[in-house]
């Protein structure tokens, strides 16, 4: 559901890469294979370009800076708000844009070891470039359906750190539990996540089994009926998964809370005037939410970091659902 509208620049460069303490000589070759692929990986990758932000979010939690990395299109520093202070932005080609718009000359002039491609949107189309500029991984099942744990031992592996990828998954999957304990009355409860992306149209998040679905099934939060049985859009991209409606069908965003996101201020002023918007329950409850592109984009893709990052800005939220 993240939107990338301009074309993919380069915004910053300079020498980035693997840590000096982590480089050796134990590094075991490893043979990735992915759903457009194989990636053959045969010595400790120096110079590692990220496109998803879950690899981005992989890397630098292993204290790597990535020669290039997805920039958070939202603010101008490029660098995604989960990510401020633990990576030097100035050592990083910060890429903007439709990543089916890649530069494939700039990325080869970074001299890439590795590429990191794990649910990128149009990868079906930009892989045959990409892989042969180094190896590269893209996701095992579709954009967006590999789970956020999948993705991080992936890239770990790819990295030769799989086993310090284990313990930071158990360090984000401690925060999903601490959070459904702190909270025991979301059990029972619903909610419903849309976008509104265009003039009298918006997009939900359909699919309980999604990445996303499941962090909030874990927090004991269920989409109604209602939702699931929208028809989803097909494919292997960001909004694959996803229903849209018009703003003349958004009672079936019938639930105990709602987080709804706005791409332009004047969608906001369409929205939350309507009618049938204001008699929701959770706009009549006081439990809806505007939130953010940047907390829609990270609620779209959950990573490592950025999960513990959504969960704070929810609390407030989340306690008051639970009652």
């Amino acid at each position: 559901m993240a939107s990338c509208a301009l074309a993919l620049v380069v915004a910053a460069c300079g020498p980035a890469g693997i840590p000096q303490q982590e480089e050796s000589g134990d590094f075991v070759p490893v043979t990735i294979k992915h759903r457009l692929g194989t990636a053959e990986i045969t010595s400790t990758p120096q110079r590692v370009v990220t496109l998803g932000f879950g690899d981005l979010d992989v890397v630098t939690s292993l204290g790597m800076t990535p020669v290039a990395a997805p920039a958070d299109p939202w603010n101008d520093t490029g660098v995604w708000p989960w990510l401020e202070g633990r990576l030097d932005a100035n050592n990083v080609t910060w890429l903007r844009g439709d990543p089916a718009s890649l530069d494939y000359e700039a990325i080869a002039a970074l001299g890439p070891d590795l590429i990191l491609a794990q649910s990128v949107p149009s990868i079906d189309e930009i892989y045959p470039r990409l892989s042969q500029i180094a190896p590269t991984v893209a996701d095992q099942h579709g954009v967006l359906s590999d789970s956020w744990q999948d993705q991080a031992l992936v890239a770990g592996r790819a990295l030769g750190m799989q086993d310090k990828v284990h313990h930071l998954i158990t360090v984000t999957e401690r925060k999903i539990t601490e959070s459904a304990q702190a909270h025991p009355g979301l059990k029972g409860k619903t909610y419903a996540i849309a976008m509104a992306y265009a003039p009298g149209t918006a997009i939900v998040m359909a699919d309980p089994e999604d990445v996303s679905g499941r962090i909030f099934a874990q927090l004991g939060l269920s989409l109604p009926d209602k939702i699931r049985n929208l028809p989803r859009n097909p494919g292997s991209a960001y909004g694959a998964n996803g229903a849209n409606i018009s703003f003349e069908q958004l009672d079936v965003l019938d639930s105990t809370t709602l987080l709804f996101a706005y791409q332009a201020p004047d969608l906001k002023r369409s929205v939350e005037p309507n009618a049938v918007f204001k008699g929701l329950p959770a706009v009549r409850e006081g439990t809806y939410l505007a939130i953010d592109m940047e907390t829609t984009a990270a609620l779209r893709a959950p990573t490592l970091s950025n999960i513990p990052w959504v969960l704070e800005r929810l609390e407030p939220l989340l306690a008051k659902v639970a009652g």
